[in-house]
């Protein structure tokens, strides 16, 4: 049964489409790069399709592979949330290295961001981010996210500032499970979707489906 503010939260989502209160520039821009940081922080824009292909049905089947190494993501308030790192500190955690819940770590600065063990599991998803994906300064943490059916997401927000400040890519999105965004309905996810996310608007996922 879907909990009752998870419910309320998507049903009030819904009341708008994705991109009904979208922003249009005010004036021309001087160059490529001032129009990229006005579309990513000005635009109100909730996510943008990225015009990149990503070859998400081999993918699919590089994480049925290593489905066992998912580990679970973000405590119990996301119940069937669970995730893995193909780059990060190791393929187990999961979240920033700032996190409270790897205090027993004793970081003093940033450790070490890497391919991962399972990285060597998945090379169609490497090559595509190492040749393909415009990720010319780098990678910190690189993840699968995955949410186990009649699982979800509890609405949160992970930046206090709006922008386009994170890229999702849908490897699988079955019918019933739905991304909402608070004035911003739910994303037009189809499997292959590269988009940049507003995660700082507020935002839950719940899978109603069977996979």
């Amino acid at each position: 049964m879907m909990n009752k503010d998870l419910e309320k939260f998507i049903k009030t989502c819904k009341v708008h489409n994705h991109y009904d209160f979208y922003n249009t520039p005010e004036e021309d821009f001087e160059s490529v790069h001032q129009k990229f940081n006005w579309i990513r922080d000005k635009s109100n824009l909730p996510s943008l399709k990225l015009l990149i292909d990503f070859p998400y049905e081999k993918v699919w089947d590089e994480v049925k592979s290593i489905e066992h190494r998912f580990v679970k993501h973000r405590g119990e308030k996301h119940p069937g949330w669970e995730s893995m790192c193909i780059h990060g500190v190791n393929a187990e955690q999961t979240d920033d290295w700032r996190s409270p819940v790897y205090q027993d770590k004793g970081y003093t600065e940033k450790p070490l961001h890497t391919w991962t063990d399972i990285a060597d599991n998945c090379p169609v998803l490497k090559d595509w981010l190492s040749n393909v994906f415009p990720g010319e300064e780098g990678y910190d943490r690189v993840r699968f996210m995955m949410l186990r059916p009649g699982g979800y997401i509890f609405p949160h927000q992970d930046y206090d500032n709006r922008s386009l400040n994170a890229v999702n890519v849908a490897i699988n999105n079955p019918e019933g499970c739905e991304f909402a965004m608070e004035d911003a309905g739910v994303i037009p996810w189809t499997p292959g979707d590269v988009r940049a996310i507003d995660i700082g608007r507020k935002h839950c996922v719940y899978n109603g489906s069977s996979e």
